[in-house]
């Protein structure tokens, strides 16, 4: 029997940027969350990385390491890709695939990019090495390019991270390719942790946003969108849904707001970013909403999760 991984991989050969985005503007194959889930497919790529890491935390890494995959990304892309338009290549470049819009959902949301970036804590080692785990994330019909993504990043780093007297080398120690296909559904009781293993970014109308009423809701849209990437439409009682998520009290007595400036050459300069950090506590009826969370872990949640950021752990209270 064909796996989801393979088939996937079948439709994406076929298509270049125009048909997948009519591909993802047209799926029909309706899935229930619990089934969304249970079929979920994606494709983990690690890192075992070592360099000179300053006093940089994992998202920092992350961060760094996505804005230097650009250059490297134009190299293979076609002119429009690189233009911000639909790739003409069969299958279309990574650099359409992961970077460009790729149309949106029925309450006109951006559908979002299929991949994200996140890597742990710099460790120094007993011989004096720093090194961390950095990894990168494709889903659905993205993960058919894990190959071209793998080189990609190899490249990248071999290129050095950041420009000029700044820049620093790193060296991949090891490697490991990983796909997956499906998860268990958890089940909760009225009180679950969520440890930001990166920092999570809200906003509202552009800006920076610590409505945490709000998470939850964005979560179940970006399941939806992601949902196309694995060719399943989310077929749900999205009000209730949402009703019932915003009803989950959220406790931030044991996490903290930071604010710092990110550096973007597109805005040739720095703009200003504030984000949570430490431990959230949610606390009400989690039923229906189990499959969004169990995802949580691996698909992130708010906004630059393509920069490190909404990475998340789960955590139960002792009995």
């Amino acid at each position: 029997m064909e796996s989801r991984y393979d088939a996937l991989s079948a439709k994406l050969a076929r298509m270049d940027g125009a048909a997948l985005r009519a591909f993802l503007a047209e799926v029909q194959t309706p899935a229930g969350p619990e089934d969304l889930l249970a079929g979920f497919t994606w494709t983990t790529l690690s890192f075992l990385v070592e360099g000179r890491f300053f006093d940089w935390q994992g998202h920092d890494i992350a961060r760094k390491l996505r804005g230097a995959l650009w250059p490297v990304l134009v190299q293979t892309a076609s002119a429009g890709a690189i233009a911000g338009k639909p790739c003409g290549n069969t299958p279309p470049s990574l650099l359409d695939l992961l970077w460009n819009d790729a149309g949106r959902l029925r309450r006109g949301r951006a559908i979002p990019k299929p991949w994200v970036i996140r890597a742990g804590p710099p460790v120094r080692m007993e011989d004096g090495v720093t090194r961390t785990v950095i990894e990168v994330q494709l889903f659905g019909l993205a993960a058919a390019l894990h190959a071209a993504m793998r080189d990609v990043v190899y490249r990248t780093v071999s290129g050095g991270i950041g420009k000029g007297r700044f820049a620093t080398r790193w060296r991949i120690v090891d490697d490991a390719v990983t796909t997956h296909e499906g998860l268990a559904c958890e089940t909760f009781g009225t009180v679950l942790g969520l440890q930001l293993l990166s920092p999570l970014r809200l906003t509202s109308d552009g800006r920076a946003s610590f409505d945490y009423s709000a998470m939850l809701p964005g979560l179940i849209d970006r399941v939806e969108g992601l949902g196309l990437w694995q060719g399943r439409r989310l077929d749900c009682d999205f009000g209730a849904l949402r009703a019932k998520a915003r009803a989950i009290a959220i406790d931030t007595e044991d996490s903290s707001i930071y604010a710092w400036e990110r550096r973007s050459t597109r805005a040739n300069g720095k703009i200003p970013m504030e984000d949570t950090r430490g431990m959230l506590v949610l606390t009400g009826d989690f039923s229906g909403l189990e499959p969004f969370l169990s995802l949580l872990p691996v698909v992130h949640a708010g906004k630059d999760t393509r920069h490190g950021h909404g990475w998340c752990a789960l955590l139960y209270p002792a009995d």
